[in-house]
């Protein structure tokens, strides 16, 4: 595919120009060689022959996640007002150049992109002094996230972390992580407003399928950088809006954001 100096094509015209092995050379499928069927039995004999050792594992392995984008700023920031221990409830949905995709390609292989668009979750947070940490499980991507940083009435720092799907060719695994700023401004007794900025490596779920057998998955990843801004009531409830441009493409994507504190 050719592309003119000082533009940038958008991943979805490769997508039509070219398959998905021309565009991501190197991006290795997730079982390497092995069906879904056998990975399946695989992982269940490895339990099975030390299930006090491997049953924390084979479950993060078994319930990969689809999707993985940056979390909540808002809700970071409301845990400043908290005692210890709080938790928080969210949804999420992504417009613009969301990668929701079916292709025949030319060897009558199907593939698939599937970036959630519409996702929901929820956190339990631990809160002292000036920093705060949670865990994080979103739906329906079941995406696991890590989230600690430093938190304060006026600037936060968030970093995150989601381990994804392991590689099977080289043990290891691609992670969707990142880091926020935020600049947060109380504006009457029960409401602030924020601003933030975020760089972020993002992932989604590639799958290619061949004629009666089953899908081998992989995870693909891009790079992102973005800003916005949230409203936050009572330290509790807020809204959020985000806007993140792919690096070296022409995707942009639309985040909005509701979320809810409860706890101490």
């Amino acid at each position: 595919m050719t592309v003119l100096p000082g533009k940038k094509s958008s991943r979805s015209e490769s997508f039509q120009r070219e398959s998905f092995r021309e565009t991501f050379p190197d991006a290795a499928p997730l079982y390497h060689g092995h069906t879904h069927h056998l990975y399946i039995c695989q992982v269940m004999k490895l339990c099975q022959k030390n299930i006090n050792f491997h049953l924390a594992a084979c479950i993060f392995v078994l319930l990969a996640a689809c999707t993985s984008n940056p979390p909540s700023s808002a809700a970071f920031m409301n845990t400043y007002d908290t005692k210890r221990w709080s938790g928080n409830v969210h949804f999420k949905h992504i417009a613009g150049d969301v990668l929701n995709s079916k292709v025949e390609d030319k060897d009558g292989t199907t593939i698939y992109d599937e970036e959630d668009a519409n996702t929901g979750g929820g956190a339990v947070w631990f809160h002292y002094g000036y920093f705060s940490t949670a865990l994080a499980l979103d739906f329906p991507s079941l995406a696991f996230i890590g989230q600690t940083g430093f938190v304060s009435p006026y600037l936060g720092v968030q970093l995150w972390v989601a381990p994804l799907q392991w590689k099977g060719d080289t043990g290891k695994s691609d992670i969707g992580m990142g880091v926020s700023l935020i600049e947060q401004y109380p504006v009457f007794k029960d409401w602030k407003i924020g601003i933030t900025e975020h760089a972020s490596q993002n992932v989604y779920r590639h799958s290619e399928q061949e004629c009666c057998t089953f899908a081998d998955i992989s995870a693909i990843k891009y790079y992102e950088l973005g800003a916005g801004a949230y409203v936050s009531f009572r330290s509790r409830y807020s809204i959020e809006f985000r806007y993140g441009n792919e690096w070296n493409f022409a995707d942009n994507r639309f985040y909005l954001i509701a979320s809810a504190l409860f706890g101490q």
